[in-house]
């Protein structure tokens, strides 16, 4: 019985040893197949998936602020809101909304506090058209946008891209859309931004044999 315990505790270290190599061997990033059209032609085009509602996005953005700002020239950006849900899909019409109006980018970091800090319900389509009123927005303005044919066309199509890049959690980030990556495959937050950094110099180098062309 002792050899048996042994025997049975020497096969479970072995098992844990083999498990955390592999996890160590496993790629920062998962290779999409197959790989999505980028918008911004030319250049590495990087996408955050994110959602207001979600306190690890909201945790990540001073450090993705901090990262943006350093960004080359020859990288393009852009924030795309996942999509599984309807309170997601509220929260994707809010975006495009605003962004219809030249505000998204000036009251991002705003609506990630007033959901995330001062648990003001965001998702709501009033509550949040009250909210934006202190803030100086028109409300009939943004209301009119927010239940406009087009918003509502961009935010079922976030779902699908969502569904496209095979995003199953955010904050989400993809690269020359072929590389995904997030802070749990990259190992952590640091981590995460050096793997991006990474994966712009590889892209880099694949767009300089089109460029010549």
């Amino acid at each position: 019985m002792k050899l048996l315990k042994q025997l049975w505790k020497a096969a479970l270290i072995a098992g844990f040893v083999a498990a955390s190599g592999a996890a160590v061997a496993a790629e920062p990033f998962k290779l999409l197949n197959p790989a999505q059209a980028v918008e911004t032609k030319g250049k590495v085009e990087v996408i955050e998936f994110y959602w207001y509602g979600c306190p690890h996005c909201y945790h990540l953005e001073p450090k993705l602020n901090a990262w943006l700002a350093k960004l080359p020239k020859d990288v393009a950006f852009r924030r795309i809101p996942a999509v599984w849900n309807p309170r997601m899909e509220a929260h994707a019409k809010l975006f495009h909304a605003l962004e219809s109006l030249g505000l998204s980018e000036q009251l991002h970091g705003k609506l990630f506090d007033a959901t995330q800090k001062d648990n003001i319900e965001t998702h709501d389509k009033d509550t949040v058209a009250n909210w934006l009123s202190k803030q100086g927005v028109d409300k009939t303005k943004f209301l009119a946008s927010y239940t406009s044919f087009g918003v509502e066309n961009q935010a079922r199509r976030d779902g699908q891209l969502t569904r496209s890049y095979q995003v199953t959690g955010v904050p989400a980030f993809v690269v020359g859309g072929k590389y995904l990556t997030n802070v749990g495959d990259a190992g952590g937050e640091e981590q995460l931004f050096q793997v991006l950094d990474k994966l712009i110099g590889e892209e880099r180098k694949a767009l300089k044999p089109a460029a010549k062309k």
